[in-house]
């Protein structure tokens, strides 16, 4: 956050020209090739700033240097700095930040719950995370690789790819500095956009996103088509009913794949799953013994057929809109007897004394 909060502490040039400038002036030229001195340095700045960098995140690049600079002393940091192509008042200020934006948190937060002093480097678990984090907290900024610039063939990196930002119909150019230049992926997130005077536009801060993450981070973001196949299924780990859809994100309808996701409260298609499952013992394991005594197969009921008994165990569930192991047993705490005599009409006579005496199983 307080990376993201100031200008990039990366330099371009030992000449202090930060990595990423928004007002035109040199960077315009470094964007859009710049005279050959420029080029030079800019690769020179480059071979320094390889030890940082992230493959997949300008963000987290930037996030490794702060990390390096943290662990120098106070009194050596300019030099290290200065060494290291960083700028040191960015650097100082990111940290002053950082502080105190830990100090907020341990008055908000369980203090144990906040680590202290200087955090290890992340593993590669926590980079995936930090990913998503960042994806989570730039959603609004997603742009989407658009088209490929023929008028540039020759030119072997990222000048050639056009995106297409997903809440503007602009179309932008992943920035020459950013770590992804030369390999732009499909999806990312970016943190600024840099008009240059010529009027291109770029992307500065850029993150590579997956598709899954917009589903998962934004469900609120996407819209959802129902497949036919394969069919909807009680999913007793999640206790939901799941149904397969094909996902689309943001205003212009990006493809995000295919998913499984919980079916809308009031489905009824969803209430049948539930129902079959329950007497199928995927509900309740321990209602299993039940199968071998059940004279109607509970098939039926996700197959539509009207039966009297079929009515006679939907009618309650969705009267009290119960579609989870959850507030099934929330029912049964006040109401034991709930659902016993609908499920009854299902098992042969011989068995109700053995169902009345396990009811309700909670």
């Amino acid at each position: 956050v307080a990376i993201l909060s100031v200008r990039s502490p990366l330099l371009r040039t030992f000449q202090k020209k930060p990595f990423f400038e928004k007002n035109g002036g040199p960077e315009d030229q470094a964007a859009e090739g710049g005279t050959e001195e420029n080029k030079k340095e800019t690769r020179k700045m480059n071979r320094i700033h390889d030890k940082w960098k992230h493959p997949r995140s300008d963000v987290i690049t930037m996030l490794f240097a702060i990390g390096a600079a943290e662990y120098v002393q106070d009194f050596q940091r300019p030099a290290f700095a200065k060494e290291h192509a960083l700028d040191a008042k960015v650097v100082d200020e990111i940290l002053k930040l950082s502080d105190q934006l830990h100090g907020i948190m341990r008055s908000i937060l369980d203090k144990e719950s906040v680590p202290k002093g200087t955090p290890d480097p992340p593993s590669r678990d926590h980079l995936v995370l930090l990913e998503q984090v960042i994806a989570a907290g730039l959603i609004d900024r997603v742009a989407r690789l658009a088209s490929y610039d023929t008028t540039q063939s020759r030119k072997q990196d990222g000048s050639r790819f056009r995106y297409s930002l997903g809440d503007t119909a602009e179309e932008a150019y992943i920035h020459p500095g950013s770590v992804l230049f030369r390999d732009p992926p499909e999806l990312v997130v970016y943190h600024e956009l840099v008009r240059t005077r010529s009027g291109r536009v770029y992307m500065s801060g850029v993150t590579a996103v997956q598709s899954a993450w917009l589903r998962t981070l934004s469900p609120h973001m996407c819209e959802y088509e129902q497949l036919p196949s394969p069919p909807p299924l009680y999913d007793a780990k999640r206790d939901k009913v799941l149904h397969s859809v094909r996902a689309s994100f943001g205003p212009q309808r990006w493809p995000v794949g295919v998913d499984r996701v919980a079916m809308p409260a009031d489905s009824m298609e969803g209430l049948r799953v539930f129902a079959r499952a329950l007497l199928e013992g995927q509900v309740i394991p321990a209602m299993g013994w039940m199968l071998p005594h059940l004279t109607t197969s509970p098939l039926i009921i996700t197959k539509g057929f009207v039966n009297p008994r079929v009515t006679a165990l939907l009618q309650p569930l969705a009267k009290r809109r119960v579609r989870s192991r959850k507030s099934l047993k929330a029912i049964w705490t006040k109401e034991p007897q709930f659902l016993l005599n609908s499920v009854a009409q299902w098992v042969a006579p011989d068995v109700h004394r053995r169902l009345a005496q396990t009811w309700p199983y909670v």
